[in-house]
């Protein structure tokens, strides 16, 4: 893709008036397809992959939300909002892979 292309795109998302969530929508049609029947992605089909049970840990994750000056941590349930302070954000605990998990599948 030309230089120049490529900023446009770019610049098109940054400087958008829609939505932030589809603030990119025009950068991925061009990359990957206009629409379902020419997405480049409908062509990868990925098999399951297993992990040994070793590879899987539970970890903590959070919510970072876009604001209008910057981001901010997502607090839910009761006392509800968005937050600066990543320790105010609420934890989510999830079933991850370690760091350097290997496997093989097929594509």
């Amino acid at each position: 893709m030309p230089l120049g292309e490529k900023q446009k795109l770019l610049n098109h998302t940054y400087n958008t008036d829609r939505q932030r969530q589809r603030a990119a929508e025009e950068l991925v049609k061009t990359l990957l397809g206009g629409d379902p029947n020419h997405d480049l992605l409908r062509a990868l089909l990925v098999g399951d992959a297993e992990f040994d049970s070793e590879d899987l840990q539970l970890a903590e994750a959070k919510i970072l939300n876009l604001i209008d000056n910057g981001c901010g941590w997502k607090k839910t349930f009761r006392d509800r909002g968005t937050y600066r302070d990543s320790k105010q954000g609420t934890s989510i605990f999830v079933e991850a892979l370690r760091p350097g998990a290997e496997t093989i599948f097929s594509m």
